[in-house]
């Protein structure tokens, strides 16, 4: 038929009606929020960064003979281990990137208030409170059993932090996952893949570092009324983000 071609399909959570629903409904809510308002919003996610690259093509220029070169071959691992890491951003500013240690174990709510709830985000948390007063400041995080848990709610209280609530299976409406797709994307580029997880950490502490947050971040969180609005126009669905 014209105009339909072969295409890759896109990859998106699952959504089921009840999520869509509160996906809408959460859009709803929060459809008169202003740029300013989204600005007081202190993104965070969690993101695994693999030893040895990125899933996709990789693409290289040779001739015939050179297809077994060294510099010509991606490196295939017999057990693809990863590095997870929590970042935060908020309005004009690049917040802490914390490397999740192996010595750490799971990511259970125990260990998350210890090495990321009391010693990261109540400190900079804090510090956002003296920035925007007299205005709220939120903490997003989304419906990982660790951030849901009632301990961690408790360390957030204790810490009185006012946590922005997330409807499930959307990660099109965190703009955080936008900053781990670039950082992806500008670490695929890199001329040597990382072989170890020091090497992992190594480059994505060196991209983080090097993120502009007026260019690379800032214009994601000014997109969020497009965001929800794509939200309510799907009726709940997916979008484009």
């Amino acid at each position: 038929m014209e105009g339909y071609h072969r295409r890759i399909a896109r990859s998106k959570p699952f959504l089921n009606q009840a999520n869509k629903e509160k996906r809408l409904a959460w859009a709803k809510e929060h459809e008169n929020w202003s740029i300013q308002d989204w600005m007081r919003v202190i993104w965070t996610d969690e993101v695994a960064f693999y030893v040895g690259g990125f899933r996709g093509n990789t693409w290289v220029i040779r001739n015939p003979q050179e297809e077994f070169h060294d510099q010509c071959l991606v490196p295939r691992f017999q057990r693809l281990s990863h590095v997870m890491i929590w970042g935060s951003i908020v309005a004009d500013r690049i917040g802490p990137l914390v490397v999740w240690e192996k010595s750490w174990g799971k990511i259970t709510s125990k260990a998350y208030v210890q090495h990321i709830t009391e010693p990261i985000i109540g400190p900079f948390y804090n510090s956002e409170i003296q920035r925007s007063w007299p205005y709220c400041t939120y903490l997003m995080q989304d419906g990982a059993s660790a951030h849901r848990a009632k301990h961690t709610r408790i360390a957030e209280h204790n810490l009185r932090i006012v946590r922005l609530e997330w409807p499930a299976s959307s990660p099109d409406l965190n703009p955080i996952e936008t900053i781990w797709r670039l950082m992806k994307s500008w670490l695929d580029d890199y001329p040597i893949r990382p072989t170890t997880a020091l090497e992992v950490i190594d480059n994505v502490c060196t991209v983080w570092d090097e993120l502009n947050p007026v260019v690379d971040t800032l214009p994601h969180i000014i997109s969020m009324p497009l965001r929800f609005r794509a939200v309510i126009a799907a009726n709940g669905g997916h979008t484009k983000y």
